[in-house]
C-alpha cells in the first residue's frame, strides 16, 4: 500500500519581543508627582514620567506626565503633590473636572477619555499631563508584530522601520531613541500609550538634520496612534511620501517638547 503525506503550513504574523529592562531610570521619572487610579475595586499606581523642555523659548519647563485608562464607569485618579496643596488649575477649564484636595492629595474622577493639564500651587513651569484614554485593541492585519513592553528600551539612533510591521508601545514602554524609515517603507502601523524619547537634544532649525522621534523618508500608508513623543530636535513626527493617493491616519498622540 502507498502512502501519501502531506505537508500543510500554516502562516501566522510573527511576533518580536525586544529586549529592556523592567526598570525605568529615576532620571525619567517625575520627583514631583505620585498618581494612583482606581477602576471598580482595583487601585494601581500609574507611572509618571518627567522631561525637561529643549526649546529656547520654554526653558525652565519641566513636565511631568501619566496615561490612565478611563472605564465606562469613570475611573477615580489620586494625584499626590510633594508638599501641601493650597489650589488647582486644570486646563482646559471647560472640560469642569470635579476635584476635591486633602492636604497633599487631590483626587478627581476621569469619565472619558481626555487630555487635561494640572497646575498645583500655581506651578505652571511644573504641570502634570494626564492623558486619559480609552482601553482597545488595535487592528493588526500586518505580517510582522514588534511590541515593546512595559520597561526600559534602548532602541538607539535611528531603529530601523520595515514594510508591512506593527509596531505595539505598550502603557509604560519607555523607548529611547528613534524610529527611522529609510527608503520607501509601506504599510505601518505604531501605536500604543508607549514612549519614544530621542534624547533632550539641542533644539534646531529642522533643516539643520537633527532626528526626530519617527521620519519617514518615503512613507506611504502610515498609521500613528495614541505614542507619547518627547525631546525631538526639531519635528517630532516627519513624514515625507514620494506617492500620490497614499494614506496617512493620525491620531491621539501626545507631544512633548
Amino acid at each position: 500500500m502507498k502512502v501519501t503525506f502531506s505537508l500543510i503550513i500554516i502562516l501566522i504574523p510573527i511576533l518580536h519581543l525586544w529586549g529592556y529592562d523592567t526598570v525605568i531610570p529615576d532620571a525619567y521619572i517625575s520627583k514631583y508627582f505620585k498618581v494612583q487610579y482606581s477602576i471598580a475595586t482595583h487601585d494601581s499606581t500609574a507611572l509618571v514620567f518627567h522631561s525637561k523642555s529643549n526649546h529656547p523659548s520654554t526653558i525652565g519647563f519641566d513636565v511631568s506626565w501619566t496615561n490612565i485608562p478611563v472605564d465606562k464607569n469613570g475611573t477615580m485618579v489620586k494625584i499626590k503633590s510633594r508638599g501641601k496643596i493650597k489650589d488647582v488649575v486644570i486646563k482646559p477649564s471647560q472640560q469642569s473636572i470635579n476635584y476635591k484636595i486633602s492636604d497633599s492629595i487631590l483626587e478627581l474622577k476621569l469619565d472619558k477619555p481626555i487630555k487635561m493639564v494640572v497646575e498645583i500651587n500655581g506651578g505652571s513651569l511644573h504641570p502634570l499631563y494626564i492623558f486619559g484614554y480609552k482601553q482597545k485593541q488595535y487592528t493588526i492585519k500586518h505580517k510582522n508584530i514588534v511590541r515593546f513592553s512595559p520597561g526600559f528600551h534602548k532602541i538607539g539612533n535611528r531603529y530601523p522601520i520595515k514594510s508591512n510591521t506593527a509596531y505595539i508601545l505598550e502603557n509604560g514602554a519607555y523607548l529611547k531613541g528613534d524610529f527611522y524609515a529609510k527608503g520607501t517603507v509601506e504599510n505601518v502601523i505604531i501605536a500604543g500609550q508607549g514612549v519614544i524619547d530621542s534624547g533632550n537634544q539641542n533644539w534646531q532649525h529642522p533643516l539643520n538634520g537633527v532626528l526626530s522621534n519617527i521620519q519617514f523618508e518615503d512613507g506611504r500608508y502610515i498609521e500613528l496612534y495614541d505614542v507619547t513623543l518627547v525631546n525631538a530636535g526639531n519635528f517630532q513626527f516627519k513624514l515625507q511620501t514620494k506617492a500620490d493617493g497614499t494614506r496617512i491616519n493620525i491620531n491621539g498622540i501626545n507631544m512633548i517638547a
